[in-house]
Order: structure tokens, then C-alpha cells, then sequence
């Protein structure tokens, strides 16, 4: 799935051990650039990659993310079962960039079906 909009803060992080070895991960809210905003918190679980570093470079951009939702659950206390979403994020980058690189993509699909374009040689002069 993916989410556009602003990167907003960083919400903190939790370290420890397992039987794989350490682990870290980060919270971060993003909200939407709309009238009405909608709000995700997403976990970013940092790896080989250093995608925690990725992500705070970026708060206060507008960014498009990937992530995976799955639901977990968990006995309470009381013995009732509980679930609840985790919201993981695996991949970000500038909305920005993925902007350009769309214009560019129709751009180039206008000029391919431009019949005038075609039949111009390559100084931009028409062939009559």
C-alpha cells in the first residue's frame, strides 16, 4: 500500500534482544496534504539498510511511502484476547520525485502519439 503526505515528527524508538539478535525500531506520523488530513503512524524497523536514518532525514518533507498492515494478537491480562494493527514501512522517498519523474513519463507519452511530432526531423523542422 502506499501513503502521500508530510513526514511529521518522529515519535520515538524501542531497542532490545531476540534470538536473532538486536532490533530497533522508530515510530513515525505522517499526515496528509488535504482539507481534511488523515494521520498514520507507521513502525520502521531499521536493518542492514538504515532506513531509520532514511526517514528522519526526511521529516518535514512531503514523502510517498510503502508499507504492509497486519494484524496481531494478544492475550490481556484478563485472559481476553486482543488484536490490533502493525503498520510497517519499508520503502520512502520524496513526493517530489515521484512527481517528476510521472511528468516526464507523460511527457514523453504525449510526444510519442503528437502525430506532428513524428513527422519532425530532428532540428525540429516540419519534412516540407
Amino acid at each position: 500500500m502506499e501513503f502521500v503526505g508530510q513526514l511529521v515528527q518522529k515519535l520515538g524508538e524501542r531497542e532490545g534482544e531476540s534470538k536473532s539478535g538486536h532490533w530497533k525500531v522508530a515510530q513515525y506520523l505522517l499526515r496528509e496534504v488535504t482539507m481534511y488530513p488523515k494521520n498514520l503512524v507507521v513502525d520502521v524497523r531499521d536493518d542492514s539498510y538504515g532506513k531509520i536514518e532514511q526517514f528522519d532525514a526526511l521529516i518535514g518533507q512531503n514523502v510517498k511511502i510503502q508499507f504492509d498492515i497486519n494484524a496481531n494478537v494478544y492475550k490481556g491480562k484478563d485472559g481476553q484476547e486482543r488484536w490490533f494493527n502493525n503498520v510497517k514501512a519499508y520503502r520512502i522517498k520524496l513526493a517530489a520525485e515521484d512527481n517528476a519523474a510521472a511528468a516526464k513519463i507523460q511527457a514523453q507519452q504525449a510526444a510519442a502519439s503528437d502525430p506532428f511530432a513524428q513527422m519532425s526531423n530532428s532540428e525540429g523542422e516540419l519534412p516540407y
